[in-house]
């Protein structure tokens, strides 16, 4: 489940700050790298479920295989044609954060749980909102954590400011604009 969330998540943090991508203002690359993230999103979400229960039956169903195809060789295909730039944004920098400043609290989840997570601010700073209840519930039907709270982390003013500056710091935000900040903001508490 969570290297499903975590492929599915080259869709959302592709589009960084903006609800939509267009061949006409995106150099060809990075589009051609969301058009197949997109297509690996809708095969993972129509597969994960089935896959997740075939594995645990042990039975090798092609649901199964589709997932661990598109999980691993295809998103490799989205990380290589972006060169490893614009694919992994937001909710991966959520990710290092919670490595670097909640070690100790963080330390039970693994990497795409906290991804998976780091998901609903990305959405949120992305303009798609519209979207995280979707997530949510498909997240909830393979058990993985939905909060700060689920991953070990209080959902405090300060530990949410923590990872906002961190987000802040990062190479994924580059926006001096005061709206930007707020929005990043809003984001945050997306994951309470």
């Amino acid at each position: 489940a969570a290297g499903i969330i975590d492929a599915m998540a080259k869709r959302i943090e592709m589009l960084n700050g903006q609800p939509a991508l267009s061949l006409s203002d995106t150099p060809v690359d990075i589009f051609t790298a969301y058009s197949v993230a997109e297509y690996t999103y809708r095969v993972l979400k129509d597969n994960a479920l089935t896959a997740i229960a075939d594995n645990r039956r042990h039975e090798a169903s092609k649901a199964l295989n589709d997932v661990a195809f598109m999980n691993v060789p295809v998103t490799g295909v989205v990380a290589n044609t972006t060169k490893s730039f614009k694919q992994s944004e937001l909710a991966h920098v959520i990710y290092d954060g919670v490595r670097t400043i909640f070690t100790a609290e963080g330390q039970q989840s693994i990497h795409g749980e906290i991804v998976g997570v780091g998901l609903f601010c990305q959405l949120y700073f992305n303009d798609q909102q519209g979207e995280e209840e979707e997530l949510r519930q498909f997240m909830r039907a393979m058990d993985m954590p939905l909060t700060f709270a689920d991953l070990g982390i209080a959902p405090t003013d300060k530990n949410l400011d923590a990872i906002e500056e961190y987000i802040v710091n990062s190479r994924h935000y580059n926006s001096d604009a005061p709206a930007d900040r707020q929005r990043l903001h809003e984001a945050v508490h997306e994951m309470v």
